[in-house]
């Protein structure tokens, strides 16, 4: 239960950045803590650090957002994800030095994505050290299945996100 003065704060905020959807007199504290919280989320998702008013595109826009990551828990789920391989050339030999994994989601409705489509919400939901624990041990198996054939691989290079320097999730 909240108290009365940060009900007020809420209430006054919520009001106030309500836009074109104001919430009703005397609706109850549990939705605007959920107005409030989108408009928070929306804010921090912008960057704006100014003014955000709530508004239906607003709402349209979470609501894909939270489509977005129950489509990428599955996707993680269901084995969507793949890598690219882009070789790294050294144009005075000629040739591929290393590599650089790149990520793509096969997603059954929308097409092939790349990170810059899903991978704030990957960040912004903790879902983005299940996706690194995936590009780590994809790659290493791809690497393994490469060396076995007879290739030589040099370097392959990996983005790792940092929460999982942080954590030490990189067993």
């Amino acid at each position: 239960r909240i108290d009365q003065a940060r009900r007020t704060r809420i209430e006054a905020a919520a009001v106030r950045l309500a836009g074109d959807r104001p919430l009703p007199e005397g609706a109850g504290e549990r939705r605007f803590l959920q107005a409030w919280t989108r408009l928070e989320a929306v804010a921090k998702a912008d960057g704006r650090g100014g003014h955000v008013f709530f508004s239906s595109e607003i709402e349209r826009k979470l609501q894909e957002r939270r489509r977005l990551e129950a489509d990428l828990r599955q996707a993680l789920a269901a084995g969507q994800l793949a890598l690219n391989y882009q070789p790294i050339v050294d144009l005075a030999r000629d040739a591929s030095v290393s590599f650089e994994a790149l990520v793509r989601w096969r997603h059954p409705e929308r097409g092939l994505l790349l990170p810059g489509e899903f991978l704030r919400v990957a960040e912004e939901t903790g879902l983005v050290t299940p996706l690194g624990d995936f590009v780590l041990h994809r790659v290493a198996m791809d690497a393994r299945r490469w060396i076995d054939a007879g290739h030589r691989l040099g370097r392959i290079a990996v983005n790792v996100a940092g929460s999982q320097f942080a954590g030490g999730n990189l067993d």
